[in-house]
């Protein structure tokens, strides 16, 4: 291989590895967030791609046995379902993904939300409930 055949090399090889690491450092196209039973919204970076990464802060705390959650349209709050504990968990959303619970923290709500929704101009959050079935049925 000659001289030149080398650096052409190297300098492909050396573009190649600062093109990946700027890729690696760009900027999430979105933010995910699951919910599950250990009261806590674990908090993902999705790159173009899908890939799941997780932010740096730690879980958001939530309620007991958290059933979903939505955001509202403009990405600013997140509103999670807590059954067991008969609450919803409401946070504003950072431009760097990060939850903050909000004051207060949760609202109550009936018996075992499960189920929510925002409408479409972002001012009202919809929750579906579970209710109490055969309450007092022997």
């Amino acid at each position: 291989m000659s001289l030149r055949l080398a650096r052409m090399a190297v300098v492909a090889a050396l573009a190649t590895f600062l093109t990946g690491a700027t890729a690696q450092a760009a900027t999430p196209s979105a933010y995910v967030y699951a919910t599950n039973w250990d009261r806590t919204v674990h908090q993902f970076a999705a790159d173009d791609a899908g890939a799941l990464a997780p932010l740096v802060p730690a879980p958001a705390a939530a309620g007991t046995t958290s059933k979903g959650a939505v955001a509202t349209p403009d990405g600013r709050h997140l509103y999670v379902a807590n059954e067991s504990s008969g609450d919803i968990s409401q946070y504003d959303i950072a431009l760097d993904g990060a939850l903050t619970a909000k004051d207060p923290a949760t609202v109550s709500t009936g018996a075992r939300p499960f189920g929510l929704a925002v409408s479409p101009d972002g001012e009202h959050v919809y929750v579906a409930e579970q209710g109490v079935s055969g309450a007092g049925v022997a």
